[in-house]
């Protein structure tokens, strides 16, 4: 997930993510079987997050590639453009709006 931290305010960026992964991780785990996203277990998300400062263009393509890798080292897509929910796979709006292909 990329975000700018410079909307985040009057909110502590701890305070976002967590807001985030609660209510995204409740909404995957009771949506896991009807949209095939394969979860297992109860625990959508990982207890820790890393953030990352992006220094340049460079570097974001970096994070980014890292990113689209996430879902295919979990084993839940072949390939990064397979992963429905992924701004790698085609079609996804903002991925063309940003540029990203």
């Amino acid at each position: 997930m990329l975000v700018d931290v410079h909307e985040l305010r009057p909110f502590s960026f701890e305070q976002e993510v967590q807001s985030w992964k609660s209510f995204t991780g409740r909404w995957a785990i009771a949506n896991n079987d009807r949209l095939g996203l394969g979860v297992t277990g109860k625990s959508f998300w990982m207890r820790d997050y890393w953030d990352r400062y992006i220094r340049n263009e460079e570097h974001f393509y970096i994070v980014l590639d890292y990113i689209h890798q996430n879902q295919v080292k979990a084993g839940l897509c072949g390939n990064p453009q397979d992963w429905r929910w992924s701004s790698a796979y085609p079609g996804n709006a903002w991925v063309i709006e940003c540029g990203v292909e």
